[in-house]
């Protein structure tokens, strides 16, 4: 009789994984809201944005003001690992991270969508 081979070994990401894990899916809503908020710096600057002499000068103005809500929305994520990070079983925490991560993401595709319509709009 032949034995039943044992289940295979489940190899868990160490906690260094995890946290480069919950880093790259920072990138996701980062990049969304600071999308998202291109609009909300039109409106607020519009003025300094229709004066200024050169394209590399719009560039400049545009990219300080989507620095700060892109930034944030990259910080996030590292924060909400930090339960998965710390946790002595790959599966606790985990979820925190992804649901966090959407509903996120999900609030910058809604502001981001509602900004653009309005300056689109006219």
């Amino acid at each position: 009789m032949n034995a039943p081979a044992p289940p295979p070994e489940v190899v868990r990401p160490t906690p260094f994984t995890r946290f480069v894990i919950a880093h790259s899916l920072a990138y996701l809503p980062a990049f969304l809201w600071a999308a998202a908020w291109i609009p909300t710096a039109v409106a607020a600057d519009f003025e300094r944005l229709a004066a200024a002499a050169d394209e590399a000068a719009v560039k400049e103005l545009m990219m300080w003001k989507m620095l700060p809500p892109g930034a944030l929305a990259f910080a996030v994520p590292h924060l909400l690992c930090i339960p998965w990070v710390r946790a002595k079983d790959a599966k606790s925490g985990r979820a925190f991270l992804l649901a966090g991560t959407a509903i996120e993401s999900i609030a910058a595709l809604v502001y981001g969508a509602v900004t653009w319509a309005r300056l689109l709009s006219g």
